[in-house]
């Protein structure tokens, strides 16, 4: 619920200066090659040589490097303001020559945004049109002292608000040549893409809802009431080739990926406090502030492991090709509405003098469970064995079999025994 749409790491979990070769193949007709649906695309990593060698690369681009003319008149809104920036470096060498070399990459992107244009006002006057909230200066102050002094909870700036979106890329990889028939690659690469978001507008459970935003001319939230959008991917591969023989050749690869989107917040744990302030005739936001009531233990987690084995042997003018090949996959989803509790006052009044709100919510686990998930997982086990016959040179003729086999494993499924008996 309300996570980003993005593909993994923002789009690209690997930057494009880490990348040696790329392939697209579409439709192909090869028994190694599984899990994708019409094409797939297969990218190879640069690794370290005997020279060191390095790049340092800064990228920027912003609105005034693209065009706002058509067909001889202006575009409207082409030239608003739109800036990216990319810092990067590439380092390879050797650490032995001729048998051990190292590759890494970091690059880092930004691109200014702003989440939120609301502010407080020092006379407790709104201007919609300047985004000036009736929300005083004097009381965020207060009310951010107030809860440090008697809860320890910080609220974050009520001036500043974060807004940047960002992605960073990190990847490092070591070859080894253990000797002329053995040659052994690892891979390690890690991308977090993070995007700020503003406090949900007027959600919440129980009571009247607001037809005003918390961040509003009628209403302010603090920093650390927002969240962000964190797409992280973590893979580790290893990737074993040995020539056991002139016509025999094999290949063990190894592959471990996480790949979560997840709610992120600066707020240590505290119940959402909503606190109004109406005028007679609607209910009214006026400062709301506490852990986000939707991004407590909301997030995707998917962690895919894969291991295969191809052995390649070559006899005349045939290519044949047999492996095996496991993988295990998990995926959760977890959600907790108001986790961490959520509390609405009626006025300041009442929530200096500790009153009794007028809504209480809270959301716990099933038995005890502090991070509840729906989760599913599964084995898939494949076996198969392919020929590739050059008839002549101008004909060549594949044909294989693939045989797949899945497997779920539901065993950590909890039953509400009290439910199922109804």
């Amino acid at each position: 619920f309300g996570l980003s749409e993005n593909l993994p790491g923002g789009g690209n979990p690997i930057s494009i200066d880490a990348i040696e070769e790329l392939q697209v193949v579409i439709s192909p007709y090869d028994v190694r090659q599984t899990n994708f649906i019409g094409g797939g695309v297969n990218a190879i990593t640069k690794s370290g040589t005997n020279t060191f060698k390095g790049s340092a690369y800064v990228y920027h681009r912003n609105e005034n490097m693209r065009g706002n003319m058509a067909g001889g008149k202006e575009v409207s809104g082409a030239r608003e303001k739109d800036r990216n920036t990319t810092y990067g470096f590439t380092l390879g060498g050797p650490i032995i020559k001729n048998k051990l070399f190292f590759f890494v990459n970091a690059e880092y992107s930004k691109v200014p945004t702003v989440v939120n244009r609301w502010h407080g006002s020092k006379d407790g006057v709104m201007n919609a049109d300047k985004y000036i909230s009736r929300t005083t200066l004097k009381d965020l102050e207060e009310v951010s002292k107030f809860v440090k002094d008697k809860y320890g909870y910080e609220t974050g700036s009520w001036t500043d608000f974060p807004a940047n979106e960002s992605n960073t890329k990190l990847l490092a990889r070591i070859d080894w040549n253990i000797n002329d028939r053995n040659k052994l690659a690892v891979r390690y690469n890690y991308t977090l893409n993070r995007a700020w978001n503003s406090t949900n507008g007027s959600s919440m459970d129980g009571g009247s809802r607001s037809g005003y935003s918390r961040f509003s001319q009628y209403g302010m939230a603090y920093a650390n009431s927002m969240y962000s959008m964190d797409n992280v991917v973590s893979t580790v591969s290893v990737d074993l080739n040995s020539r056991i023989s002139d016509n025999l050749s094999n290949q063990f690869l190894a592959t471990y990926s996480k790949l979560d989107d997840i709610r992120g917040t600066n707020s240590e744990d505290m119940p959402f406090v909503d606190i109004r302030k109406d005028d007679g005739s609607a209910v009214l936001p006026y400062i709301a502030l506490g852990y986000e009531l939707f991004t407590y233990n909301n997030a995707v987690h998917n962690t895919h492991i894969s291991v295969k084995d191809d052995l390649t042997y070559y006899a005349g003018n045939h290519k044949i090709t047999g492996g095996l090949s496991y993988e295990y996959q998990m995926a959760d989803n977890s959600y907790m509405r108001n986790g961490t509790g959520y509390y609405r006052y009626k006025s300041l009044e009442d929530f200096y003098a500790g009153a009794a709100p007028e809504v209480v919510c809270l959301t716990y686990g099933y038995d005890g469970e502090e991070n509840p998930a729906a989760r599913v997982q599964f084995h898939k086990a494949g076996l198969y064995a392919q020929d590739e016959w050059n008839v002549t040179e101008r004909f060549k003729l594949t044909y294989g079999l693939r045989l797949d086999g899945l497997f779920f494993d539901n065993q950590d499924l909890m039953r509400n025994q009290a439910i199922y008996d109804l």
